[in-house]
C-alpha cells in the first residue's frame, strides 16, 4: 500500500514538473466557489474534476487502472483533468463579472484582467521552446541519427536473405522498427509485445547500467537474435562476446553493434 501511494504521489509531481499549474487549478476552483458556485457549469466542472483526482489518488482505483493501462503511463489518467476548460471558464468568468461591476469603461476593465490572466498563465509553465528539446535529424522517418547509424551498420553487414534479428536497449527498441520495419525485435518499447520470459529478461539486462552478459547471450540464443546492441561493454566484456560468437562489428556513439557469428 505504502508503495502504491508513493508511486500515486511520485507521478503526480512527475506529471506538472517544475511548473505551477496544479497550483492554478487550486487558485480557480476556489475562485468558483467564492463567486460562481450557483452556476451549473461550475458544478459541472468541479464534481467532475474532484471525481477524477479522487479516482487517481484512491490506492484501490489507482490499482485497478495500472493494472489496465499499465504503471509505466499512469500519469495519462492525469489528461482527462480539464485543466484547459477549467482555466478558460474561470478567467472568462473573471473577465465578465468584472466588465460587469465596472460602471463605465467595463471593456477596458476587461481587457487589463485578460493580460493579467495571459501574464499569470504564463509565467506559471515552462516554454517547450529550448534546444534541449529539439534536435535536428537527417531522415525522413525523423528518428534520431544514431538508430539510422545503427540500422545501416546492421544492413551493410547483413548477408543475402538473412533476417535480421536485433535487440537493444529501451532508448534505441523504440525507434529500430520505425526507420526499418524489415529487422525483427524480441520487445518493443518498454518491454512491450515480449511473448517469453527470455525476452522480458533481456530487456531488463539491456536497460540495465551494467548488463549481465551470461543472461544476455543465453536469452539472445534462446530468441535467435543475430544482433546485439548496447552501451559498449569494457574490453575484457568484449573478449567474452567474442568467445561466445559475437564479433564487434562497429560502434555508434555510446553503442557497440555485435553479429552473431553462429548460433
Amino acid at each position: 500500500m505504502k508503495e502504491m501511494i508513493k508511486g500515486i504521489l511520485d507521478t503526480w509531481i512527475l506529471f506538472w514538473g517544475s511548473g505551477y499549474y496544479q497550483y492554478l487549478i487550486l487558485l480557480a476552483v476556489l475562485l468558483l466557489l467564492l463567486f460562481f458556485r450557483k452556476r451549473k457549469e461550475t458544478r459541472l466542472l468541479i464534481a467532475y474534476s474532484v471525481l477524477l483526482l479522487v479516482l487517481f489518488f484512491f490506492p484501490l482505483s489507482a490499482g485497478i487502472i495500472q493494472k489496465c493501462i499499465g504503471s509505466d503511463v499512469y500519469w495519462r489518467v492525469l489528461w482527462l483533468l480539464p485543466v484547459t476548460v477549467l482555466l478558460a471558464y474561470t478567467g472568462t468568468a473573471l473577465a465578465e463579472r468584472a466588465g460587469l461591476k465596472a460602471r463605465k469603461g467595463g471593456h477596458k476593465l476587461q481587457g487589463l484582467v485578460l493580460i493579467l490572466l495571459i501574464g499569470v498563465i504564463g509565467i506559471s509553465g515552462k516554454s517547450v521552446w529550448s534546444e534541449d528539446n529539439y534536435v535536428q535529424v537527417h531522415n525522413y522517418q525523423k528518428v534520431p541519427d544514431e538508430v539510422t547509424q545503427v540500422c545501416n551498420l546492421i544492413s551493410d553487414q547483413q548477408e543475402e536473405e538473412e533476417e535480421v534479428c536485433v535487440a537493444a536497449d529501451d532508448y534505441l527498441a523504440a525507434y529500430i522498427r520505425v526507420y526499418q520495419p524489415s529487422f525483427y525485435m524480441p520487445y518493443s518499447r518498454a518491454g512491450k509485445g515480449s511473448q517469453h520470459y527470455s525476452s522480458m529478461r533481456l530487456y531488463q539486462e539491456l536497460s540495465s547500467p551494467d548488463p549481465d552478459l551470461k543472461r544476455v547471450v543465453k536469452a539472445v540464443r534462446k530468441l535467435g537474435c543475430n544482433y546485439l546492441v548496447f552501451a559498449l561493454p569494457s574490453q575484457e566484456k568484449q573478449e567474452y562476446l567474442e568467445g561466445k560468437g559475437y564479433r564487434l562489428i562497429g560502434t555508434v556513439n555510446q553503442y557497440g553493434v555485435f553479429k552473431q557469428e553462429h548460433l
